[in-house]
């Protein structure tokens, strides 16, 4: 195998990872995460679960890494520790889920447990640069209105999933995804969790907001 064929993988896991890093916040770039996700999605299908592990772990190092940079103004070895752990949270996370298409199903919570692991573990997580604040700025961070940011990663793994799902021309999971977020995004605009002293109409000008823990609120647009 030639040289340039071996840096085909670990490119194709920079990339994914690197999509994830810019759809968070400060660029916000919020239609690559989804891509970022569809792109993991191919590298792990059908894969045994130390090429799971593996792949999923660079993908994770370059988003986490870019990600979290700002841990380095306060403590360069953190920063490298925590990068580099909670990217194995979802090489774990990879490494347990199946390799077959029953892995469309289990990676979304797969993911939302790893991501709330990081959130909180060790000495109360880094809950930033998360698959949540990647949707702040987008029509699905106003989900968070129903079950706040669980809600928020489950959806942005979900959709990654129904892209994935596309590419191998399996158009009843990516409809079903795509019919799920309709129905989900419908129930947030109307949702009873809007306090009841914004009228119904209001509702639809109001975006949700999160905080570094993951709480989401709800704020009137200009």
């Amino acid at each position: 195998m030639s040289w340039t064929r071996r840096l085909i993988l670990p490119g194709r896991c920079v990339l994914a990872g690197l999509c994830i890093a810019a759809s968070v916040p400060p660029w916000g770039w919020w239609p690559l995460a989804f891509v970022g996700i569809a792109l993991l999605d191919r590298l792990i299908a059908d894969q045994p679960w130390k090429r799971r592990f593996r792949r999923t772990w660079l993908v994770g190092a370059a988003w986490l890494f870019p990600a979290l940079f700002w841990i380095w103004d306060l403590t360069p070895p953190g920063y490298v520790v925590a990068a580099a752990l909670y990217a194995g949270y979802f090489a774990a996370a990879a490494a347990l889920c199946p390799p077959g298409r029953a892995r469309w199903l289990a990676l979304p919570g797969l993911f939302l447990l790893a991501e709330v692991a990081r959130w909180t573990f060790p000495f109360g997580g880094v809950p930033l640069g998360t698959l949540a604040m990647s949707q702040a700025a987008a029509p699905l961070g106003q989900t968070a209105r129903l079950l706040g940011a669980y809600l928020v990663v489950v959806l942005v793994v979900a959709g990654g999933v129904a892209l994935s799902a596309a590419w191998e021309r399996d158009w009843k999971v990516a409809g079903g995804a795509g019919y799920s977020w309709v129905i989900v995004h419908h129930e947030a605009d109307f949702s009873c969790a809007t306090p009841w002293w914004y009228r119904l109409n209001d509702t639809l000008w109001m975006e949700a907001q999160f905080d570094s823990y993951g709480n989401a609120w709800l704020t009137r647009t200009s």
